[in-house]
């Protein structure tokens, strides 16, 4: 018999947006530093910082959070 850990799906879902909302931030603040000239990034690691901050609010906002801007 296989021993399986399992947990509710509201736990899941619960889990998942967390991190997306802490993973959005902290792209967020690498962003803001950069633009504040007090960060330095690669030219093309800024472009996907701004892609991958569109697509995390699209999840963000799938499951139900919010990432406070307007």
């Amino acid at each position: 018999m296989v021993n399986r850990f399992t947990i509710p799906i509201e736990a899941a879902d619960s889990i998942t947006l967390q991190n997306l909302e802490d993973h959005y931030k902290m792209t967020k603040d690498s962003l803001d530093k950069w633009y504040e000239s007090k960060g330095w990034m690669h030219r093309e690691d800024v472009d996907h910082c701004v892609i991958l901050m569109d697509h995390l609010k699209a999840v963000i906002d799938y499951f139900g959070g919010s990432v406070g801007e307007t």
